[in-house]
């Protein structure tokens, strides 16, 4: 498969003669981007960053152990190409083989005035929704998604607000003001990031929070 179908839903068309070009390229139509964490898209082996995947893991460590508070975090600052992804992948392998829910949440530049961004992506991610579902099926989906990770019914309403699917598809809107909605809603966001990790506890990777 193409690197870019990990990225985006395609359409192909089949190999097509192109001028200048001896035999057939494949063509595709782009046809909407896919919610893959971009820690799953990292490849390539780690190069010199050992030091700095000690202190992660050891961090790591530190919070399965209980001696962490729950308010503190891990930051990695750097320029753009130095490896933080690839280190975070590493990472959240490490947590992977520990039995730990990994949950990822992605910044856009693209998407940075779309409220609450990060959060539809990973809906989207789990629910496994496609640019061509319609309304009804996105529900069903979350619906399901909810009952999985045992959180209450209530929460559908405010999630599918999120997301995007309209009360037509099979839910009763959320009536009130749009401060007490938000409200609402991130309460509902909030839980549903909460619910991920079940009872364990587990690893939370902010992707970029600089466009969150």
């Amino acid at each position: 498969a193409l690197p870019i179908c990990d990225r985006f839903e395609v359409e192909s068309h089949g190999p097509r003669p192109v001028k200048g070009v001896d035999t057939p390229v494949s063509t595709y139509t782009v046809l909407a981007a896919r919610s893959t964490p971009t820690i799953v898209r990292a490849r390539g082996p780690l190069v010199g960053r050992a030091h700095e995947l000690d202190v992660v893991t050891e961090a790591w460590e530190r919070a399965r152990r209980a001696e962490r508070s729950a308010s503190e975090c891990v930051t990695i600052v750097g320029d753009a190409g130095i490896g933080k992804t690839r280190l975070l992948a590493e990472l959240a392998q490490i947590a992977e083989k520990d039995g730990a829910p990994v949950v990822e949440l992605v910044g856009s530049p693209f998407a940075n005035n779309a409220g609450l961004w990060p959060l539809r992506q990973l809906i989207q991610r789990r629910c496994g929704f496609f640019h061509d579902d319609d309304g009804a099926e996105r529900l069903h989906r979350l619906r399901d998604d909810l009952d999985a990770i045992g959180l209450p019914p209530d929460l559908l309403a405010p999630l599918a607000t999120l997301v995007g699917i309209p009360p037509e598809a099979g839910y009763r809107a959320v009536e009130s003001d749009a401060r007490v909605l938000r409200d609402t809603i991130d309460a509902a966001a909030l839980a549903y990031v909460s619910g991920c990790f079940g009872d364990t506890g587990g690893l939370l990777v902010c992707e970029d929070a600089h466009w969150f």
